[in-house]
């Protein structure tokens, strides 16, 4: 399996809705937090589901309202989108988990940050078991499971991203989401 170590191309770019986006940032927040009750309930509720979470430890770094605190974080100090090094965020295992379940949708090479459609017990449920297929003897490889690329083209897309009038960035970010 491929180490975090031996990929160069580790690096992820989001895109959000424009950064006055109140709306978008609180709905996204409420959903994190329904999302955070969702897997209460399963880990907690679905006694088949407890011993793999338990065994893989994924409970222990899965927590979707303070990851999304993070990323909004992230997208407001960029102003419309933000890169990350996926081994060095500690965010990783939860990006991964919360496009699974919707609130990024892949575009491409990059991301942009949705609201989900349709939260689920189950959506959580398998994105964290694809999750834990990941695990080796050392750790988990989230990196597998998404879209990456060199910290040179992440750079590139975000200096386009910002050369774009805001009005034709939204424009875009629209028709990829159409």
């Amino acid at each position: 399996m491929m180490q975090f170590q031996d990929l160069q191309n580790h690096w992820i770019l989001v895109e959000g809705p424009e950064p006055s986006d109140a709306n978008f940032a609180v709905q996204w927040l409420q959903l994190a937090l329904k999302a955070d009750r969702l897997l209460q309930i399963e880990v907690f509720a679905d006694p088949d589901f407890r011993p793999p979470i338990e065994h893989n430890d994924i409970a222990s770094f899965v927590a979707f309202a303070p990851a999304a605190m993070a990323f909004i974080a992230m997208w407001l100090e960029d102003e419309n989108s933000f890169k990350m090094d996926l081994p060095k965020t500690g965010l990783a295992e939860i990006f991964v988990t919360m496009t699974d379940v919707g609130f990024f949708t892949q575009t491409g090479d990059r991301y942009q940050m949705t609201i989900p459609r349709s939260l689920k017990r189950t959506a959580i449920r398998a994105s964290l078991l694809r999750l834990a297929s990941t695990e080796d003897a050392e750790r988990y490889h989230p990196e597998l499971l998404v879209a990456t690329m060199t910290n040179k083209a992440a750079s590139d897309w975000q200096r386009r991203l910002r050369g774009l009038d805001s009005m034709q960035r939204i424009a875009d970010r629209d028709a990829l989401l159409a």
